[in-house]
Formats: structure tokens, sequence, C-alpha cells
């Protein structure tokens, strides 16, 4: 998928999926399911191929550079849960950023995969 689709996709996505929950929720994250809700978006970000942009592809990320995943992030930050949902919130989005540059194949493996397919049994 070119950068392109990611945004158009991403516009799509935020649009259809996550600001209406954001609209009745008034933006309130714990109102609307807090830690279910960020399972469930996440969950619908992962099956429409966007969870975390800027995560490597050997951990279930989609590459992006800081070029490429700029205006993806720009449309994520349409809707207060767009962050959330894509996975590019804090602290999550410089933990996975500092990971993939300093760890360990065995930190990465126990730490990072988990973060970049927003796994819910975290460490």
């Amino acid at each position: 998928m070119s950068t392109e689709d990611v945004v158009a996709a991403t516009r799509s996505f935020i649009r259809s999926t996550v600001l209406p929950i954001d609209d009745e929720f008034d933006g309130d994250v714990h109102a609307a399911g807090g830690e279910d809700l960020r399972h469930r978006l996440q969950a619908a970000a992962r099956e429409a191929g966007l969870l975390t942009p800027h995560g490597p592809t050997e951990y279930g990320g989609l590459g992006l550079d800081m070029t490429e995943r700029a205006p993806v992030f720009e449309e994520s930050g349409y809707s207060l849960f767009g962050p959330m949902a894509m996975n590019i919130n804090a602290p999550d989005k410089g933990n996975i950023h500092m990971l993939a540059h300093i760890a360990s194949q065995d930190q990465c493996e126990q730490y990072l995969e988990p973060l970049v397919q927003g796994s819910q049994d975290r460490p």
C-alpha cells in the first residue's frame, strides 16, 4: 500500500469508525469504554491494515518513515480517539520508536513486538 493509500484509508477509518464513537461520548474515553474501547478500536485498525503505521514491518507495523507517517498521524488526529485506535498515542508511540532503534533482539521480541501488535497481553 502506498503512503497515499494509507492516508486515504486512515481518513476513511477515522471518519467512519472512530469519530462516531468519539462524538457519541463527547471525547470521554472512559465513558466510551476505556481499555475495552482501545482493544476494539485497535482490532478494527488491525483489520483495516492500519495499526501501528510507524512500527517496524518485521513486528507487524507498516514501517512508515517520519515523512510518510506525518500525514497519517494528521488524519488520525481528527478524532480524540484516533491516535489510540491506530496505536500512535503516548507512551506507546515513543516506546515503539525507541525500542526499534536501541533494543536487543531479545528485548524487541519481548517488548517491541507486543507494542507494535497492540497486544492485550503486553509486558
